[in-house]
């Protein structure tokens, strides 16, 4: 009996691990090396260091600024080992319109490069941006990807 227990307790353990590190996958199908912590899982930055790691950056296409209208828009970005973004994904974008828009914008940036091991990597972003050009406060953001 103390087996079994052992055993479905492993099991449980090794399927909660694997969920885990399921949650953070590239937007794209990608091979190469990603940029990973201490204990092998992959990391992922947050919005705020991904917009300080951008070197160069477009905003929205013009005819999406000709929409009124808000949004919050989160984008998966995949940075390859040169800076280059490899991919985007819009993965929420309440209003659906500004997810199309931020994915070709995310075509053109530019990130800071990064090295595992002195070997450069590839690495994982989430961006999150808040467009407003309808019933806008004070600090919002407006339709531009810039700020």
């Amino acid at each position: 009996m103390k087996k079994v227990v052992g055993v479905l307790v492993l099991l449980m353990v090794a399927v909660a691990a694997r969920a885990q590190s399921a949650g953070v996958r590239p937007p794209c199908p990608f091979d190469g090396a990603l940029l990973r912590d201490d204990h092998g899982a992959i990391v992922r930055f947050d919005s705020n260091e991904m917009k300080k790691r951008a070197t160069h950056k477009e905003d929205l296409p013009a005819i999406f600024k000709m929409i009124d209208g808000r949004a919050v828009v989160y984008i998966d970005v995949l940075v390859g080992p040169k800076g280059e973004v490899i991919c985007s994904k819009a993965i929420t974008d309440a209003n659906g319109i500004f997810g199309n828009g931020v994915e070709k914008a995310m075509a053109a940036w530019t990130f800071e490069p990064d090295k595992q091991k002195g070997k450069p990597v590839a690495y994982l972003g989430r961006m999150e941006f808040t467009l407003c050009d309808e019933g806008c406060q004070d600090g919002d953001w407006g339709m531009t990807l810039l700020k």
